[in-house]
């Protein structure tokens, strides 16, 4: 004797039909909450492998720039020697292409720009170990750009030293208006 089944016969149909629905709007609830997330990841690297990498160890993305590497290699010595924290690890050098942009107060800003920042940037520090700065279109050396800056927020986030990231999400003075 052949048992009955507790749904009608033809409505299996629909019962699939229900289950594909129920796991398509579960795939698109979690591909929104993944798209919505706060947590941006940013890798400021334009392109996976380095055009070099120092004596040091330091990769290095150069942005159409000829440097030297040694020089590289010395300025971040010199910089971290300053700084006396000790000791930190290679980074990971992001060298910009320069470009300009007039903003609503009438004035030209040159940098290159972020995607979590409005404005133009000279240099920024990217967690754990990138660091991009521009050279002003080859204007400037490596001592004139804002390298020194980034090497010191490094070696604050390095050695754990509070402060390290002041600046890094917002403008200076929305701290000001907030207070």
């Amino acid at each position: 004797m052949r048992k009955s089944s507790k749904f009608k016969r033809g409505c299996g149909w629909i019962s699939f039909v229900c289950l594909m629905l129920f796991f398509g709007g579960l795939t698109t609830l979690v591909l929104i909450n993944i798209s919505c997330s706060n947590e941006s990841v940013v890798d400021p690297r334009p392109y996976e492998t380095p055009d070099m990498v120092t004596a040091f160890g330091i990769n290095v993305w150069l942005g159409g720039y000829d440097i030297d590497p040694d020089e590289i290699d010395e300025y971040f010595l010199e910089v971290v020697d300053e700084l006396n924290y000790g000791p930190v690890d290679p980074i990971d050098l992001i060298i910009s292409p320069t470009h300009c942009r007039e903003y609503l107060d009438g004035l030209t800003y040159c940098g290159f720009e972020d995607p979590d920042l409005s404005f133009m940037l000279a240099g920024r520090f990217y967690p754990p170990n990138d660091i991009k700065i521009h050279l002003m279109n080859g204007e400037w050396s490596l001592g004139e750009s804002a390298l020194d800056h980034e090497l010191r927020h490094y070696g604050m986030y390095y050695y754990d030293v509070p402060g390290w990231d002041i600046n890094s999400d917002k403008p200076a003075w929305s701290d000001q208006e907030e207070a």
